[in-house]
């Protein structure tokens, strides 16, 4: 009886241990393709993988590697498998948005290197029970105008396709273009006048501008011109002509330089001016020996003057670019990105301009270090006036936020709100 019990099982298992192969294989294979998709990599890729685990699993497990040749990943699977792949996250998205409670969506309109505009749309809900869901709720092709009506279309529709109940919109983010924020044919004024027409309230829905946007803008407030001039022109001459290129990195490397190169300025890559203008900084002197020997005459370079506006605006725009980093990553409320930008960073301008008219260079430290070289001890007020310039833009761009500072509160400091002011703002 045991003996043909124990037959039984092996019949069986010679069935069901190939079932259990071939699963494990099309489990490896939608891991395989989920890669290969997220790092945007072409679909012939597939086969260079597999021929990768092939040679591993000879080496390692030669009993096994037999298994591995199970695994599909011609191109034209890849591709369905992926589309597959992408319509299982659309649904758990359409699942997901029918629980929510309330949502923000967030809109970006910019254009492709193929010169077609792209909008891509953001939904930021809540639930019931607090689970917070921010997910990229579609990516929208304009093939033609790219006005308020336009992109308003584009977006019903896709709230439309994942059956988004707008009544439950409690506000909007965008850029800062026109046909975003325009007062009379703008997205947000024809999304309100949609709202009412299909009987949604919409006196309470909140617009915002993207605050990391609106802090670059800010940014732009300390031009310099006199010297982002001189270090764009220098990067250019020196990076875009191949051989000075060549010859400027030789000539770093037999210096044993700490940095190997520079960097270019981009000016929509909101970080580029800091981390450009740093890095002129700090290779200043090879630059300057490097412009010599190819009789390139920037006077600029040795004049004291120059050289401390270059260094102060170092410093200045490092503290921008801290202050832009902490404003961007996931789970990030507004309350806490309002609490970095207004109340933390407007402080610190307050405080570097009181201690520059005072002539405490502490914050400064490029500039510190450029003044004490050339004996520059008289306070340089037009700084303080840049300070002014940057408070100001700060206070007068952001001011669309004071009006919900309050409602802001209750999340960022609920302590300091009064029971009476707290159950106004709820009800």
């Amino acid at each position: 009886m045991l003996s043909l019990k124990r037959e039984l099982i092996d019949q069986q298992a010679m069935f069901t241990k190939p079932i259990q192969d071939s699963e494990t294989a099309t489990e490896i294979s939608y891991e395989i393709f989920r890669m290969i998709a997220k790092r945007s990599r072409s679909f012939n890729d597939g086969n260079f993988v597999k021929e990768c685990i092939e040679i591993a699993a000879k080496k390692m497990c030669p009993e096994a590697a037999k298994k591995f040749e199970k695994i599909q990943v011609n191109r034209m699977t890849i591709q369905r498998r992926i589309m597959s792949l992408s319509g299982n996250i659309a649904e758990q998205l359409n699942e997901k948005t029918k629980i929510i409670e309330f949502f923000l969506l967030a809109l970006d309109e910019s254009t492709d290197i193929s010169s077609t505009a792209q909008l891509l749309i953001f939904i930021r809900g809540v639930t019931q029970d607090f689970e917070v869901l921010e997910e990229l709720l579609g990516m929208c092709s304009l093939k033609g105008q790219t006005r308020g009506v336009d992109i308003l279309n584009v977006l019903l529709d896709e709230c439309s396709k994942t059956d988004l109940d707008l009544s439950k919109l409690s506000g909007v983010a965008t850029d800062g273009a026109p046909s975003m924020i325009g007062v009379n044919s703008g997205l947000v004024t024809l999304l309100k006048k949609d709202l009412q027409e299909e009987n949604i309230s919409a006196e309470d829905l909140m617009q915002f501008h993207c605050i990391i946007h609106q802090e670059a803008l800010c940014s732009k407030k300390i031009e310099f011109q006199n010297v982002m001039k001189v270090v764009v022109s220098t990067v250019n001459f020196i990076k875009s002509r191949g051989l000075n290129y060549r010859q400027f990195k030789q000539f770093l490397d037999d210096i044993e330089s700490e940095y190997g190169d520079l960097l270019y300025y981009t000016e929509v890559r909101w970080l580029s001016r800091g981390l450009t203008l740093e890095r002129f900084l700090n290779l200043i002197e090879e630059i300057g020996i490097f412009l010599a020997e190819k009789q390139r005459d920037v006077p600029e370079l040795k004049n004291p003057d120059w050289l401390c506006d270059l260094a102060f605006l170092v410093d200045i725009a490092n503290h921008l670019n801290v202050l832009n980093t902490r404003l961007q990553g996931k789970n990030e409320l507004i309350s806490q990105l309002y609490a970095h930008d207004d109340t933390s960073f407007q402080c610190k301008l307050t405080l570097f301009r009181s201690q520059l008219n005072s002539g405490n260079y502490n914050h400064f430290p490029n500039y510190n270090k450029m003044s004490e070289k050339f004996n520059k001890t008289a306070i340089n007020f037009s700084y303080v006036e840049k300070l002014d310039i940057l408070i100001q833009s700060f206070q007068d761009r952001f001011s669309e936020f004071k009006k919900v500072k309050p409602l802001l509160d209750i999340f960022s400091n609920p302590f300091t709100i009064s029971v009476e002011m707290g159950q106004s703002q709820c009800s």
